[in-house]
């Protein structure tokens, strides 16, 4: 393996790490089974600038919230998904 294809593996793994970590932030696996996956409930919280120096916090209401995780999640698993197939195929 040369070493630019050596740093593309190292930065696909990296990557893939982050989309997992991601990934992570909404659901966890049971340890004993991974088959088991637990939702860990978020809601998204928009934060943003009030002029004055300060931030503020907008809570997306939980059924609007629920609905954008699951297009969150897609999107992470498919970026994830591509990047495991470019590993694999190095």
């Amino acid at each position: 393996m040369d070493k630019i294809t050596l740093q593309k593996a190292i930065d696909l793994d990296e990557k893939i790490k982050k989309l997992n970590e991601a990934l992570e932030s909404f659901e966890w696996e049971d340890p004993e089974n991974s088959n088991k996956k637990y939702s860990r409930n978020p809601q998204l919280i928009i934060e943003s600038d009030d002029g004055d120096d300060m931030r503020e916090e907008y809570i997306i209401p939980f059924a609007l919230s629920e609905e954008f995780i699951e297009i969150l999640k897609a999107e992470i698993k498919k970026k994830r998904d591509q990047a495991v197939s470019e590993f694999n195929a190095l």
